[in-house]
């Protein structure tokens, strides 16, 4: 994840806003990438005190539609300034926010999907727009999982509701939030159409361990080549191959 700046969180029902740095001058690839965030004292609003963790975010290689999926999890008190989520990189980031067009993804039926947990952050120079699970429109795929959907009409509607022109303003990041209680599985991540539903490339060299350097995609042929393209900031990429 690329360092969040400050989170908002408010009690009951999340409404909270995780704002993370704009990115980089060159548009990256398309990818996820779990993270979890513990604010420090202030984080989370003035006088607010530091969070603790009570926060996973993870991939789970036993689940998914098909496996493997994300798991999010948040844990006792609901103003806890803690998050678990998902980081999405796209080339969209750094153009304008209207080539967004939609954005949708899966949850394991059954398991949390409210109001404001899981849900996107459409985070713009003019503000953030948020995208709630329960909001989209859900089909039931009739085999544990759900399709949660947002249109181009929902993602301008979230947008207006922040105070942002859809119009002229620029993406800056977008990612998944979990800061309500409870916890839930959520699997292929679509950006316009381009769908992500396993690990695309490792952050650090314990994601490479117990197998799993084959998880990636395009895959690792074995571990110590994704140990080697951590730790060369994914300069060294020998024996990678499309599987």
């Amino acid at each position: 994840m690329r360092g969040v700046k400050q989170v908002f969180l408010a009690l009951g029902l999340s409404v909270g806003l995780l704002a993370l740095p704009s990115s980089a001058a060159t548009p990256p690839a398309f990818g996820v990438q779990p993270f979890e965030f513990v604010g420090a004292a202030g984080d989370c609003g003035p006088g607010y005190p530091a969070g603790t963790d009570t926060v996973t975010a993870q991939w789970d290689n036993t689940t998914g539609n098909p496996a493997p999926s994300i798991f999010l999890e948040k844990t006792g008190d609901i103003a806890n300034c803690a998050a678990a989520g998902v980081d999405i990189t796209t080339p969209l980031e750094g153009g304008p926010v209207s080539n967004l067009t939609e954005l949708n993804f899966d949850v394991k039926t059954g398991e949390y999907c409210g109001a404001g947990a899981p849900r996107f952050n459409i985070q713009t120079d003019q503000g953030t727009g948020f995208l709630g699970c329960t909001s989209g429109t859900h089909t039931d795929l009739l085999n544990g999982w759900t399709h949660v959907v947002f249109s181009q009409a929902d993602i301008d509607a979230a947008l207006v509701t922040a105070g942002v022109n859809p119009a002229t303003a620029t993406l800056q990041d977008l990612y998944m939030i979990f800061d309500e209680i409870g916890s839930t599985h959520i699997d292929n991540i679509s950006v316009n159409g381009e769908v992500v539903g396993s690990p695309t490339s490792p952050l650090t060299k314990d994601e490479c361990k117990k197998g799993g350097y084959a998880n990636f995609n395009p895959a690792f042929a074995n571990q110590g080549d994704c140990v080697s393209y951590v730790a060369t900031n994914g300069k060294n990429t020998p024996g990678l191959h499309k599987h």
